[in-house]
């Protein structure tokens, strides 16, 4: 059992003082022999008794010293996990602001992508919608360019052909006035001469008649041909079909391509030759 450091000293001066007395007493007994034996036995037992007592003094001061120590290292230790603890939620709540701070961040950087993801989007939809409208009134701009052209083109071409008829009918009427006296004196040979005229006409057109092979021998196709004035074809129709297309064809081919025929000098005879009636025969 270890004593207190006071205690085991109180203990060692009363074993001291103890064998003082002793000592004392039997040197000074006069009733018994002086004796050398006892006394030195007296010592021999003084000194083992103090030995111990100095070792345990020892003993017990050590274990104090070592009791001081483990407390101070217990002490010490309690401390430092103290501290390590402490440490270790410092640190463990910097991680986690750190984390809560990286997950705001990184929540604000994804509001930003997708904010600015919805302005691009939205950006190039009107961009596009932009670049569509700008196409269809670029398209709306060329088709009233185009139908503006086309329609002054109809209409100078309707100007060259109206001036190209009054100069030849006015040039038809003068011809008119100049050759009225020749057109009295040749309408007694009118008929005879417009017959002439007939029959060039005809030849004209048989000329460059290319008769299809196909058509049978015994097809007729008789057509009527209006004539403008320069001896030009105005039209030419179908009056009695042959039953074969091709046939009928080929002859309306043939009086355009014969064409301009020739203009006679006397009016009369010009209007009679206005319109003709005419039967191919294969």
């Amino acid at each position: 059992m270890d004593l207190p450091p006071l205690r085991s000293s109180l203990i060692l001066h009363l074993v001291l003082v103890s064998a003082v007395l002793l000592v004392d007493v039997e040197l000074f007994d006069s009733d018994k022999p002086l004796s050398h034996a006892p006394v030195i036995r007296a010592y021999a037992v003084d000194g083992e008794v103090l030995k111990r007592i100095e070792e345990k003094k020892i003993t017990d001061k050590r274990a104090a010293e070592q009791k001081i120590k483990n407390r101070e290292r217990k002490r010490k230790e309690k401390l430092k996990r103290e501290k390590e603890n402490k440490l270790k939620q410092q640190r463990l709540k910097k991680k986690r602001e750190k984390e809560k701070k990286a997950a705001a961040k990184k929540a604000k950087e994804k509001r930003k992508r997708e904010l600015e993801r919805k302005k691009k989007a939205k950006e190039k939809k009107a961009k596009e919608k932009k670049a569509k409208e700008k196409k269809a009134r670029a398209k709306r701009l060329k088709q009233q360019q185009l139908k503006k052209r086309r329609e002054l083109e109809k209409k100078e071409k309707e100007r060259r052909r109206e001036k190209r008829l009054r100069e030849e009918m006015m040039l038809e009427a003068e011809l008119e006035s100049e050759q009225i006296i020749n057109s009295r004196r040749e309408s007694g040979a009118g008929p005879q001469k417009l017959a002439q005229l007939r029959a060039t006409i005809r030849q004209q057109i048989e000329r460059v008649w290319n008769r299809p092979k196909s058509a049978p021998k015994d097809s007729s196709c008789r057509v009527k041909v209006t004539l403008v004035p320069g001896g030009h074809v105005g039209k030419v129709t179908v009056v009695s079909r042959s039953g074969n297309e091709a046939f009928d064809l080929s002859v309306v081919q043939a009086v355009n391509r014969a064409a301009p025929f020739p203009v006679p000098g006397s009016a009369a005879l010009r209007r009679e030759l206005r319109e003709l009636e005419m039967t191919f025969e294969n």
